[in-house]
């Protein structure tokens, strides 16, 4: 199974994954992951008939597990349903918030995104860099509460990966803060992370207000 998911062949994997008479949790999160990681998100009564099949098994408890449904169901624009999933885990880590994170992020749902990292935050946890690189698929205009929340966010990072510089810096640009975005993208390189595409073509719009020597 785990040679068949890792080569993207989703079909491949279920096939061996349904001749399984006794599955236990790896086998379910090998399944899980193969069809997130493949993009395998349309067929609504797969979906329901391996988390039914979970919840059968006394699986859904699963750290693991969980994590996989919560990002499944945020990849399928089910976040109803992942947030539900996210609530009732009766242990949660770094990565299942980070995983709803994503899927407001990667729904287009910015401020439930952020309101999510508050939430975080008052339950003593400290988002991190992957919890910033969620953030990116959905910046957009928001309010200056929240583009200083970002930017707090970003400071408290112990680590900062060339992600998080690129969603700081797209956020300054997407709220009209050109200023801060340039002073930013020239930051990162005194700090020694390189640019990539992203950096630029985030970048670019605030250049278009001034002058901007890259």
């Amino acid at each position: 199974m785990r040679a068949y998911a890792a080569c993207g062949e989703p079909c491949y994997t279920r096939h061996v994954f349904d001749g399984i008479t006794d599955k236990n949790v790896v086998f379910f999160n090998v399944m899980i992951r193969s069809y997130v990681n493949n993009g395998v998100l349309g067929v609504w009564d797969v979906w329901l008939a391996i988390h039914g099949a979970v919840v059968k098994l006394g699986l859904d408890m699963n750290l693991y597990i969980g994590n996989g449904l919560v990002s499944m169901y945020g990849k399928c624009k089910c976040l109803d349903t992942a947030r539900r999933v996210l609530d009732e885990m009766p242990r949660r880590d770094m990565i299942s918030w980070n995983s709803m994170v994503a899927g407001y992020a990667q729904n287009g749902r910015f401020n439930d995104a952020l309101k999510l990292c508050r939430e975080m935050e008052d339950l003593k946890l400290k988002p991190d860099a992957g919890t910033m690189g969620s953030l990116l698929p959905a910046v957009t205009n928001t309010s200056c509460d929240n583009v200083l929340y970002v930017k707090e966010m970003f400071m408290k990072l112990k680590e900062k990966s060339l992600i998080s510089w690129n969603v700081m810096i797209a956020v300054y640009v997407n709220n009209a803060m050109p200023n801060e975005a340039m002073d930013l993208y020239l930051q990162m390189q005194v700090h020694g992370v390189e640019p990539d595409a992203v950096s630029i073509s985030s970048v670019l719009p605030a250049c278009g207000t001034g002058d901007c020597d890259m």
